[in-house]
């Protein structure tokens, strides 16, 4: 298949959701409708078997960062059992596999209690641990957790088919095995290990049959990254890109797609007229590249534009990064930049952009690369897709990274 189809392709499943689905949560029901409908149990005998994978250059890289996308679960209909969950931290990610879940109250769709199969221990014990034979390291433990969606930052693992993956059924069955198997005194194939087989590779071998760490890749990547580039060159987007796709953790899908994203050109800001209402501005920002959405124009001297922005503020090294609304001075000496996008991209008004940036204010779902200020920005920005009006011929479509 040729990389213009398979990014028709990509393009075509993902029309059917609500471009929300890119930074926020869409319905249960919509994520399993598309992602889920190719997941097959044999009738014959009852035994599950993995999907089959749609057929392109996803299978050269080992588990693209990108085909598996996490989606914050706003409500217990959007966790389901054999869902590989995620509860965000603010130093590390822990990983689990929901057995079965039984809502506390059936009015508050925000609390649930969730049965669990995951490998528990304290970071710090794990940690220790990992250097001494004889550690106190995490064991595969099947519980109940009671979960309040609003104060825990709960995310879902969304397998998508480029990816071959268990149905549900086999997913619960892996991981119950491998945690009654560790209860009676570890004959399972698990042995805890904080670097390369921690709880998200216990996870995701219950999903693929492998064991893979996005936690672990990723950070191996960014210290790359900083000790040749230092921190600018870990928020650079296209550097990124590259290194990502080259180093076998994106597909050519992906990569592709994301290379017609990040063509957009950046301009520096040098003159009053560059700083308009809806317009995205980038800058450095705790000397990262930091995106932001202008909100509106206070004053106007001959040296700044004085502003009001939304973006993904940093709040502290031990509190969640949050989408505020800010005073900003952007100077006119060319140190920031204004992304123009051109024909090619269908944008929303501007007074839409201000809206939908403001819709999201408070905040508090960051996650590096797939949620952070660069993504938010986009998504007030950019439509799903470009659509030529005047035939309804579906023409170049530039559709936003997840």
């Amino acid at each position: 298949m040729s990389n213009e189809e398979d990014i028709d392709e990509i393009t075509r499943r993902l029309e059917k959701f609500n471009p929300n689905f890119f930074q926020r949560s869409p319905s249960s029901e919509t994520v399993r409708s598309s992602f889920r409908e190719q997941q097959i149990t044999t009738t014959t005998n009852q035994e599950s078997a993995p999907i089959e994978t749609i057929k392109n250059e996803s299978e050269t890289s080992e588990a693209c960062i990108q085909c598996i996308t996490p989606i914050p679960a706003l409500s217990w209909k959007d966790i389901y059992p054999g869902d590989h969950i995620i509860f965000a931290g603010r130093i590390y990610d822990h990983h689990a596999i929901v057995v079965y879940k039984y809502p506390i109250n059936e009015a508050d769709d925000t609390k649930v209690c969730l049965e669990l199969v995951h490998a528990t221990n304290t970071a710090t014990k794990a940690f220790m641990a990992s250097f001494h034979p004889f550690g106190n390291k995490a064991k595969l433990r099947k519980m109940k957790e009671e979960v309040d969606l609003t104060k825990s930052k709960v995310m879902i693992y969304v397998y998508q088919n480029t990816i071959k993956h268990f149905n549900s059924e086999e997913i619960i069955k892996r991981a119950i095995a491998e945690a009654d198997a560790d209860a009676e005194g570890g004959k399972g194939e698990f042995v805890y290990d904080l670097f390369v087989n921690n709880c998200e590779h216990f996870a995701t071998w219950c999903v693929t049959g492998q064991k893979l760490s996005l936690q672990v890749r990723k950070v191996g990547m960014i210290v790359k990254m900083f000790f040749r580039n230092g921190f600018r060159g870990i928020s650079d987007e296209n550097q990124r890109n590259e290194k990502e796709f080259r180093s076998g953790m994106l597909c050519k899908t992906c990569y592709e797609r994301n290379k017609q994203l990040l063509c957009a050109e950046k301009t520096t800001i040098q003159n009053k007229n560059h700083v308009q209402i809806g317009e995205i501005i980038m800058y450095s920002y705790y000397n990262l590249w930091h995106c932001a959405v202008v909100l509106e124009i206070i004053e106007t001297t001959e040296k700044e534009v004085r502003c009001k922005i939304a973006h993904y503020a940093f709040c502290g090294f031990w509190k969640h990064r949050t989408i505020q609304e800010d005073p900003l001075p952007i100077p006119l000496d060319g140190s920031m930049f204004v992304i123009t996008y051109s024909e090619e991209y269908n944008v929303y008004e501007p007074q839409e952009v201000v809206k939908r940036a403001r819709s999201r204010i408070g905040e508090q779902l960051f996650a590096f690369f797939s949620n952070d200020s660069s993504q938010f920005a986009r998504w007030c920005k950019l439509k799903l897709h470009r659509e030529d009006e005047k035939n309804t011929k579906k023409t170049t479509r530039i559709s936003f990274t997840t």
